[in-house]
């Protein structure tokens, strides 16, 4: 009989009744044998009939059905159903079977047999697609992948087209709610109501990013999101496009946000173009951990925030009643000593604009406000005086990093003459967060000078590539001390460069471990190079990049002494310098007199116990027609000569090639 089948069938469909004998035998049909069997499928008003030769559907209520089941393989043992093609029925027989219906019946029972057909060509597309790589990823992982796709488009059209890529999909994106809680007040109110439905009772993150939004659509966006204002976790918004007037009413829309009772609010940030008053009060804002505003201002009748950790503050207004003021260095101070749970703070000037003379007021000489939680400064602000007026009030815990951008540094009378010690006074509040400096980097890249101080990590140099890691501790947030200047013109750039360098000595410690120097070595004297050497004597690696081979002032100060060979623990030193462009036949003798120069230092450090034990040199030459076919024999017998004074040597001689 067919009960082999019937397992086959069981197989397909777990929940399907047990296979019993079938008495009749459809309408009909007198090819089928005597033997066969039937079996009810639930959901279904029909039964499979199977027999020796072939299945189909077989209506319960309406006879056959019009899909038949054949060209089943058998194999001896196990029985499995291996192959399974859908074919039409005998047009002949389901016409004899409904010659008596009428043709209301005939419409009714094709709809009906159509309807089945469809339901299980959908089975069989689930069953095939449940075998796709994408069907067998992790549900955890899915939702990871379509949350970070999401976050990046304006609306949820994507995330609805993608809804319809199968089942599993579908199924995983209707039901995961944190695909749903990221609500953009400029996206289509039909997306904004299916958000705030689909996303049941999850927190709800709420932006606006600039650009055209109808001002009706917006007030109608923040009246449904007001009901769900208790759910709001994070709120980032762009009104710089909207706060030109602050009549506009889309702004006074979003602001019936801001200052409602948000009891989940962890995230703000507010960006507007003009002093667009805020009345933040801890009393609505009670969970408010991070928050970031530029271009508004603040009351001072709804302040302090005491439980914020993450602070930023940028172009921002202070209200004292009627007055108001841009860059008060005294409400500064006021906002932070009120927030003493800060772990991050950023404040920046409006750069293109003259520095206010609050910010270096002599009243508030003896103010110091101390900051036990702070982690992390950045200030950016337009002249060195006015980053001095901020650190020199504001005292740090030992664990803190420091970052200062000096956006016109040329508009400073001290930047040739004291660079450094016109931001960072060596007896300032800083002083202990410096006195951690191991590894100290000076950079000049055009008209951008830069000074980084590191703790553990040792600056990114090629040297300090064949360390192991272990040898390096463990990598910081941030670095010790980051500042950056931004000099007028490249002559300027030079002058503070050295003037820089000059004061090394005078601000980090003496303990310092590695120095990396990059830029214009030439004009840095003989007498400024042996303070830097004799100061920072515990050095262990000294990387300098020069943009021409002029270093005999560095290599004379090299040379030890009758009484002290300067920075005797040193054992790395890398050179990196360039050749100038030649025209015709160069001057390599020339080009080899700070290498002889440096042999002869290296070699008389050697006879006071003090050998280097790494040396690496890298010479670029720029291009030109001469310097493409030279051979440079003469580098290779220095090279010889040079490998002899140091343990170990590593010297590269780069030269272009024209195309």
């Amino acid at each position: 009989c067919g009960a082999h089948f019937c397992a086959d069938a069981l197989t397909r469909n777990p929940g399907a009744e047990v296979c019993r004998p079938c008495c009749q035998h459809p309408a009909g049909r007198s090819d089928i044998s005597a033997e066969h069997h039937s079996l009810e499928t639930p959901g279904y008003n029909s039964r499979w009939v199977s027999d020796s030769r072939s299945a189909f559907w077989y209506s319960v209520s309406a006879g056959p059905h019009v899909g038949m089941l054949s060209s089943v393989a058998r194999q001896s043992g196990n029985s499995t159903l291996e192959s399974a093609d859908i074919v039409l029925s005998d047009m002949h027989f389901m016409r004899m079977y409904l010659r008596d219906r009428s043709g209301h019946e005939v419409r009714d029972w094709v709809s009906t047999e159509v309807r089945g057909l469809q339901r299980h060509i959908s089975c069989l597309n689930h069953l095939h697609n449940s075998t796709l790589p994408l069907q067998t990823m992790p549900e955890d992982v899915l939702v990871e992948v379509l949350r970070r796709v999401v976050f990046t488009q304006s609306d949820k059209t994507w995330l609805i087209q993608a809804a319809s890529v199968c089942r599993y999909w579908r199924e995983t994106i209707w039901g995961t709610a944190l695909l749903w809680n990221d609500i953009n007040l400029g996206m289509k109110l039909r997306h904004i109501e299916l958000c705030l439905a689909r996303s049941f009772d999850a927190c709800l993150r709420v932006r606006l990013y600039g650009g055209f939004v109808d001002a009706h659509a917006l007030s109608v966006a923040c009246s449904l999101l007001a009901a769900h204002q208790s759910r709001i976790s994070t709120i980032n918004l762009n009104l710089a496009s909207y706060s030109l007037f602050r009549q506009d009413s889309r702004l006074q829309s979003v602001c019936r946000i801001i200052e409602a009772f948000l009891p989940k609010l962890e995230s703000m940030t507010i960006v507007s173009c003009v002093g667009v008053p805020l009345q933040l009060t801890e009393s609505h804002l009670p969970n408010l951990r991070k928050l970031s505003l530029s271009g508004v201002t603040l009351e001072w009748t709804s302040w302090p925030l005491r439980s914020l950790t993450s602070l930023g503050l940028s172009e921002i207004m202070h209200s004292r009643g009627d007055e108001q003021s841009q860059d008060d260095l005294n409400s500064l101070l006021d906002v932070l000593e009120a927030c003493h749970l800060l772990e991050s703070l950023t404040y920046e000037q409006r750069v293109g604009t003259t520095a206010s003379p609050e910010l270096h007021s002599s009243n508030l000489d003896e103010r110091v406000v101390f900051l036990p939680c702070l982690q992390y400064l950045s200030v950016k602000v337009v002249t060195m005086e006015d980053a001095a007026a901020i650190l020199t009030h504001v005292e740090l815990p030992e664990d803190a990093s420091v970052s200062v951008y000096v956006a016109q540094a040329g508009l400073s009378p001290h930047l040739s003459v004291s660079p450094l010690t016109a931001v960072l006074s060596p007896g300032g509040t800083l002083l202990p967060i410096l006195a951690r400096a191991r590894h100290i980097a000076v950079s000049l890249a055009g008209i951008e000078l830069n000074i980084t101080a590191e703790e553990s990590l040792p600056v990114q140099t090629r040297g300090f590539a064949s360390s192991s890691r272990e040898d390096r501790g463990p990598t910081p947030m941030a670095p010790v001390l980051s500042l950056k200047y931004c000099v007028p013109v490249l002559s300027m750039g030079r002058d503070v460069f050295h003037g820089v360098i000059r004061e090394l000595v005078n601000v980090f410690p003496c303990f310092t471990e590695s120095l990396v120097l990059d830029g214009p070595m030439h004009i840095v004297d003989e007498q400024t190079w042996s303070r830097v050497l004799a100061t920072f004597s515990h050095l262990r690696h000294l990387e300098l990049k020069a943009s021409t081979n002029d270093l005999n002032n560095f290599t004379s100060a090299f040379k030890p002494t009758s009484f002290i060979s300067p920075c005797a623990s040193l054992q790395e030193l890398n050179l990196e310098y360039s050749l100038p462009q030649v025209e015709g036949h160069s001057d390599a003798d020339g080009e080899l007199d700070v290498l002889r120069e440096l042999c002869v230092a290296l070699r008389e450090r050697s006879e006071t116990n003090a050998r280097l034990k790494h040396l690496s040199i890298e010479i670029r030459r720029d291009r030109s027609p001469a310097s493409a076919t030279r051979t440079p024999i003469a580098y290779e017998d220095m090279e010889s000569q040079l490998k002899l004074v140091v343990e170990s040597l590593d010297m590269t001689y780069k030269t272009p090639r024209w195309n």
